[in-house]
């Protein structure tokens, strides 16, 4: 007979429950069980930070890679552009050069066939 039974308070839990759980309490604030969950805890926050670090890491590379490509991209860009521009004026220079081409031979024609 327990002493809750006397008293007529009703029992929550079987007696072989609640030493079990007053052992598994007696274990983890002892030393061995305090011990584990520092460990515990101290693994948790060296896996973070170490992930963490990494993923930075990982990060940077990629911030790197990209100002790499965005800059290789914006000089090709750059590059084009500039040819094109080179490439249509040096064809206005070509028409131009034409159309001088063509006053001067029809100038030159009309005179010649003037004196004829």
């Amino acid at each position: 007979i327990s002493r809750n039974d006397i008293t007529g308070s009703p029992t929550s839990l079987p007696s072989r429950h609640v030493q079990s759980e007053a052992s598994v309490a007696s274990t983890w604030f002892s030393g061995d069980g305090n011990d584990k969950f520092i460990q515990v805890v101290a693994a948790v926050v060296i896996q973070t930070t170490v992930r963490r670090f990494i993923a930075s890491a990982n990060a940077r590379e990629r911030m790197y890679a990209v100002h790499i490509i965005q800059a290789a991209v914006c000089r090709w860009m750059a590059t084009r552009e500039k040819q094109a521009i080179n490439n249509m004026t040096f064809r206005m220079y070509e028409l131009a050069a034409a159309r001088i081409q063509a006053i001067f031979r029809g100038w030159w024609a009309r005179e010649c066939l003037c004196r004829w």
